[in-house]
């Protein structure tokens, strides 16, 4: 429904207000001129077709979704919500009356309709047309079709995005969506009849990544006692949140990335280095969650794929030789803290990735207690992929650069992504 907006009138007197402000105006930036000139050629070009579309034609003629399409586009760029919103749902009725109220050629102006309803903060409106691309693709193509992986990654990702927008009790009902999603997405790649991808290791990383975020959310938040009325990716409503643990979503990003380590080792194109990598994102996955033997066990026989090549102990060095710091929301789960100035810092790295004594390099200078407590504070969330050594994990000091004649006022960011580990309460943590 267009909510009683005329989207043409809208944009004409759009159009006539911006031609309006701008003869009259004394702006003096050339530059913003230039583009609202260029907006408002654009949208009076979009208004054009459309009327001799509709003159040649009909009101809703298959040419026309398009041109909707562009309309909203250049209107929700200059964030005029309610003329991009009549846009998108006057090129989704075009789609419905030329192809059928369950083609799948409305996901995109479903879309468009689910973040601009997002925008206006109408969320019921929005999870309904987010839920809509869910059931009208779903019975097209069949529960189990491929094709299903590609639409509910695109819906996963939708929700994940709005969750980090909002605060996390209102973001919380994105994640009990995104849990449902991700179980549908784990049960279609996973088929015997899906080949090994990237597109499909992509997918299967990316449900891993979600797991991370709601066991995280767990750990820090709670769940919500109330949710009110959430929608789940079918459509149905719920009053509560479901329950939910840490392991449960510690469980299912394993089997994720364990699929992902299956589907690489199978793969005879495989590099040792890609089955390593595998392996040791499957064991920063372990650590992350103080699973540390199951970890150690990971990392080994990655070391091992390594060392049985022809350069063994070089690629394993490599690979292995240095600490790196563990980011599972990243595409690069382990990275090195390096950039080109000259380390001041000294730390020690556990067997289990915990930094620790912090001091520093030079013997003329020494931490304050300020900047002592800052980078404890800083890496006490974080943990480190260990340096590996014929198979075993090994204890290791680290340097990086820290500007000690500065005031302490590093940020989180600085030293690498927040990665909190998460506490599944199933393995012993001594180390």
């Amino acid at each position: 429904m267009i909510r009683g907006y005329n989207f043409r009138l809208g944009s004409r007197m759009f159009l006539s207000s911006f031609v309006f402000s701008t003869v009259i105006g004394h702006s003096t930036d050339l530059f913003a001129q230039s583009t609202l000139i260029d907006e408002s050629d654009r949208l009076l070009e979009h208004l054009n077709a459309i009327d001799e579309i509709e003159a040649e034609h009909s009101a809703y003629a298959p040419e026309l979704g398009e041109l909707y399409m562009g309309l909203g586009k250049i209107h929700e760029t200059k964030k005029e919500y309610a003329q991009a919103l009549a846009a998108y749902q006057r090129g989704l009725q075009t789609e419905r009356i030329n192809y059928g109220l369950n083609s799948v050629s409305q996901t995109p102006y479903l879309m468009a309709v689910a973040d601009i309803e997002a925008a206006l903060g109408e969320w019921k409106n929005s999870f309904e047309a987010i839920n809509h691309i869910y059931t009208i693709s779903n019975s097209s193509y069949g529960q189990t079709d491929p094709r299903m992986a590609g639409v509910i990654a695109q819906l996963l990702n939708w929700h994940i995005r709005w969750y980090e927008s909002r605060s996390p009790r209102e973001g919380f009902s994105h994640l009990i969506a995104s849990e449902d999603l991700s179980d549908h997405l784990y049960d279609v790649i996973t088929q015997e009849s899906i080949k090994n991808s990237d597109r499909t290791l992509d997918q299967l990383r990316e449900i891993s990544r979600l797991q991370y975020t709601v066991a995280k959310h767990l750990s820090q938040h709670g769940e919500p006692k109330s949710m009110g009325v959430t929608f789940s990716s079918s459509g149905s409503m719920a009053s509560e949140a479901r329950p939910g643990t840490s392991h449960r979503h510690f469980q299912k990003g394993r089997d994720a990335l364990k699929s992902v380590v299956k589907l690489v080792s199978e793969d005879p194109t495989s590099s040792a280095i890609e089955n390593a990598e595998s392996l040791a994102h499957l064991g920063d996955w372990f650590l992350m969650f103080n699973q540390r033997k199951s970890a150690a066990e990971s990392y080994k026989l990655a070391s091992e794929l390594l060392r049985a090549t022809e350069s063994g102990e070089e690629l394993e060095k490599s690979f292995f030789g240095a600490p790196k710091l563990i980011n599972l929301m990243a595409e690069n789960t382990a990275i090195e803290l390096r950039d080109n100035q000259a380390a001041t810092v000294l730390m020690s790295i556990s067997r289990n990735g915990i930094a620790s004594k912090f001091r520093a390099i030079e013997e003329n200078q020494s931490l304050s207690n300020a900047e002592s407590n800052q980078l404890v504070r800083s890496f006490r969330s974080k943990r480190f992929r260990p340096v590996v050594e014929d198979g075993a994990v090994k204890a290791s000091e680290y340097a990086i650069y820290i500007d000690l004649n500065s005031e302490t006022k590093r940020q989180e960011s600085d030293l690498g992504a927040e990665t909190n580990p998460i506490d599944t309460g199933n393995e012993a943590k001594s180390g």
